[in-house]
């Protein structure tokens, strides 16, 4: 097994490098070993992304630019990339590996220092939920593929297959979804919700969660210092489906705020209290600008939980209102929309790709606009008009 898969980037040592020489250990399904940089060529720029889309398209690897390897493909040595500018080739690989690839693919790029030998360069793939990835340039579209013996081409079949996982897994995500509805609204359901009141369920679902075996440290996520409700902290239990935080009103322990942390990666808020407000003149009323200011707090709080137990993405964003039928959208004390003409508000899903670089107005924009567009305005009022970006109301 390549010994460095499971290791974090900036763990890893030039002697970990040499390591791999000292073994002669042999390219493969996990690692690629190259002696010199991918140029500016053509030829060389299909390398590049046939090697990259190789591993997304697979379980994911590394290439390490900097190992020379025998004509086995067994590491042979450290040759290392003297004189290179580092900022310079990470911003130029980058570009190269994302601009060429349909849809673009998304790596890590690392360079390290190695002493005299100057620096070794890791690209980093996590293998891709949006698979399979195609090298595209110049019209030469390609799909490749890892084995054991290295990158093979994909036939038909194998990018039949390919595909219709994708399918599979986005019918995944709603089928979750449909069933934690069902039971959030049941007898059988915990915390017990209160029918008279609507209700707000927001679910994050990595890709990964549905990976065969795939468990997640819920220590980790206790002490992550982000676990959070909509309204708050709460009390920690634990249950068979993982690690729960609830906050219960000490008037009625019926209603209640909780996240729910499942032991797959996937994590689940439900609240009762959050959205009802009936106003004077008995219209029900749910305040929409103070919605979403929790809900992106949430979702800012959850995405961090989700990196510190090593997600990358990609992870979809469910949210689904329950009991609306016939509240208000409220736009102001004295303004709200018309009433919500059904009983369950399914949004659909909105897709984070890279935890690293994600942008919340993005996740949440659409999320909000069906929102107020449901009780017939027009879009949400809280973001500004020449950027786009979300305002916390005041």
């Amino acid at each position: 097994m390549y010994p460095l898969r499971r290791k974090p980037l900036e763990s890893i040592t030039p002697d970990d490098l040499q390591d791999l020489v000292h073994a002669r250990f042999p390219e493969g399904r996990h690692v690629e070993f190259k002696q010199a940089l991918y140029d500016g060529s053509d030829k060389d720029r299909k390398e590049l992304v046939a090697d990259v889309t190789s591993f997304a398209n697979s379980d994911g690897g590394d290439i390490i630019i900097g190992i020379a390897q025998d004509d086995d493909g067994n590491a042979e040595e450290l040759c290392g990339l003297p004189g290179i500018n580092p900022d310079d080739v990470k911003n130029q690989l980058e570009s190269r590996f994302t601009g060429g690839s349909l849809p673009s693919v998304r790596a890590i790029v690392h360079v390290m220092a190695i002493g005299e030998r100057g620096h070794a360069i890791i690209i980093r793939v996590p293998k891709s939920w949006l698979a399979p990835h195609a090298v595209w340039i110049q019209k030469d579209s390609k799909f490749w593929e890892r084995g054991s013996a290295g990158r093979i081409q994909m036939d038909v079949d194998r990018i039949k297959e390919a595909v219709g996982r994708n399918a599979t897994l986005a019918d995944r995500i709603r089928d979750f979804r449909e069933s934690r509805i069902r039971h959030l609204t049941s007898n059988a359901s915990f915390p017990n919700h209160v029918n008279a009141q609507p209700l707000v369920a927001l679910h994050l679902v990595p890709f990964s969660a549905f990976d065969p075996g795939r468990t997640v440290d819920l220590g980790a996520i206790r002490t992550s210092g982000r676990v959070a409700t909509l309204i708050g902290s709460g009390d920690y239990e634990y249950n068979v489906d993982g690690l729960m935080l609830i906050y219960r009103t000490a008037t009625d322990p019926s209603n209640a705020s909780y996240s729910l942390y499942f032991r797959n990666g996937c994590i689940e808020t439900a609240d009762d209290m959050l959205l009802p407000r009936i106003k004077p003149d008995a219209r029900k009323t749910i305040a929409g600008r103070y919605l979403e200011k929790d809900l992106v707090q949430v979702i800012c709080d959850h995405v961090a939980v989700l990196n510190a137990i090593g997600e990358t993405g990609p992870i979809a964003v469910l949210l689904t209102l329950v009991g609306v039928q016939g509240w208000h959208v409220m736009l102001s004390e004295t303004q709200a929309g018309k009433p919500i003409d059904r009983p369950i508000l399914t949004f659909p899903e909105v897709v984070i790709p890279d935890l690293e670089q994600w942008d919340i107005s993005t996740v949440v924009r659409p999320l909000f606009d069906m929102i107020w567009q449901s009780s017939g305005l027009t879009r949400s009022p809280n973001f500004t008009g020449h950027d786009g970006r979300w305002q916390a109301p005041p």
